[in-house]
């Protein structure tokens, strides 16, 4: 049975590689922490951008359900947004041609991403840095070429074709005020020993950029969430009631089910059954009681990563104070011990997070800066890193020599510029894959050993 190896397993690679497997394709995902599978690195924000809500509802339905099923539990909207999709109308403000966009909680789906695709036949997840690909003469294999990976540890993964997708960490760095730090996710090593290595099996690169923007706890959220903001004083929205009705608006309940079926899932009882997870007879609609705030949460599915509680003692120690006893925190993870953090009013909320321009490093000293605003953290947090631009279409390395015929490159390394763009590369990066090998053609022509 043919084998894939996927290089990282951020929201890219894990749709690459659920798609490969429910293709009955051997996949191995190699990513270098197990605890990071999945995770959305650049804010909860997922937009649309052009293509509107017709875009997320296309992508998502082009993901296994195993794992669609995720993005959907974990994403909520606004309030006006849900009336839209709902097709209720342009109430409460909501103008025709509104961006949109969705909000999910980041670590649910890392969670629940790696939990899910851990049960797919035939997937397997490996704990290593990758520092270098090779393309071999397998002499054992009818002189077939093959494709392997050695771990900074020494450990070699092989298989007939490889698809990197480490996102921006290919000589990524990242940028938090004036703190620069190696890597293309904030905390994790950078894949520069596998640019090396692609260099020299002829790929090309050229800079790419995200600005991810502050975190903030409380009703606000940064519009410009996992793409490029423009700045200025509307780059962070206040949406508040709206927020707060988004806590219990899921996204399944607004979804056009005709268009995205939840298919089958493998967590929920009465939601298809066996290992398999048989697609159900009807949709599921309603609310995911996981996620409503103020019902109990089940011992199957514990609050995560910190309950509310304990986010409202971390408000109180930095100097916000409670205001809404009842008020849900957007980002579960928007304020984290040992970083800066800025506190303004929604009068001129760029120039307060400046401050006074050591990056950062202050409390911002504006107009309405003494008002109860955001707390904010990640101050101006943007990353650099390299994209392949020698690819095909399809994901597929275009080397001279044809010596990357087996390699492919998925999610932002390829250039996809947001999360949705990720998501569907995967995809068809697996689609291309699958697709070459039923055709019959020798891995040596691949190659150009033929």
């Amino acid at each position: 049975m043919p084998e894939v190896l996927v290089i990282g397993g951020g929201v890219s690679g894990c749709a690459c590689a659920a798609v490969l497997a429910s293709k009955g394709i051997e996949v191995t995902v190699v990513n270098g922490a197990l605890d990071g599978i999945g995770h959305p690195a650049y804010g909860p924000v997922v937009r649309a951008g052009n293509g509107g809500w017709q875009r997320i509802v296309e992508i998502l339905q082009k993901l296994p359900p195993i794992l669609r099923n995720v993005w959907i539990d974990a994403a909520t909207v606004p309030e006006t947004a849900a009336a839209s999709i709902a097709g209720i109308g342009f109430e409460h403000g909501l103008v025709p041609g509104e961006e949109a966009f969705l909000v999910v909680d980041r670590r649910f789906v890392s969670v629940e991403a790696k939990r899910n695709l851990e049960t797919m036949p035939g997937l397997r997840f490996r704990q290593g840095l990758a520092e270098a690909v090779t393309v071999v003469r397998d002499a054992g294999a009818g002189n077939r070429s093959r494709v392997a990976v050695e771990t900074a540890f020494g450990e070699v993964f092989e298989g007939d074709a490889i698809v990197v997708a480490v996102g921006l960490a290919l000589g990524g760095r990242v940028h938090v005020g004036r703190d620069v730090l190696p890597g293309g996710r904030y905390g994790e090593t950078p894949a520069d020993g596998l640019k090396v290595s692609l260099e020299e099996l002829g790929a090309e690169f050229v800079e790419s950029r995200v600005d991810v923007g502050p975190r903030f706890c409380g009703t606000r959220v940064w519009r410009g969430g996992d793409s490029a903001y423009s700045g200025g004083d509307q780059a962070a929205v206040d949406l508040g009631e709206g927020i707060r009705r988004a806590g219990t608006v899921g996204l399944r309940a607004v979804l056009d089910w005709e268009a995205v079926r939840v298919g089958s899932d493998r967590r929920e009882s009465g939601h298809g059954e066996g290992p398999d997870g048989d697609v159900c007879g009807d949709p599921v609609v309603g609310f995911d009681t996981r996620r409503i705030p103020g019902n109990a949460w089940s011992d199957d599915f514990p609050e995560s990563p910190y309950s509310i509680e304990d986010l409202r003692m971390r408000e109180v120690v930095l100097g916000r104070g409670v205001e809404d006893e009842g008020e849900p925190l957007l980002t579960p993870d928007g304020v984290a011990t040992g970083e800066v953090h800025a506190r303004c009013g929604a009068v001129n909320v760029v120039a307060a997070l400046k401050g006074d321009g050591r990056g950062g490093r202050d409390r911002g000293g504006s107009a309405g800066a003494g008002t109860v605003g955001p707390v904010a953290s990640r101050l101006e947090h943007h990353v650099v890193g390299l994209k392949v631009t020698n690819i095909g279409k399809d994901g597929r390395l275009q080397a001279p020599g044809g010596a990357g015929g087996l390699i492919w490159v998925a999610g932002r390394a390829g250039g996809a510029g947001d999360y949705l763009a990720s998501l569907a590369s995967g995809v068809t990066v697996a689609d291309g894959i699958a697709g070459w090998l039923t055709t019959g053609a020798t891995r040596d022509e691949a190659v150009g050993w033929a």
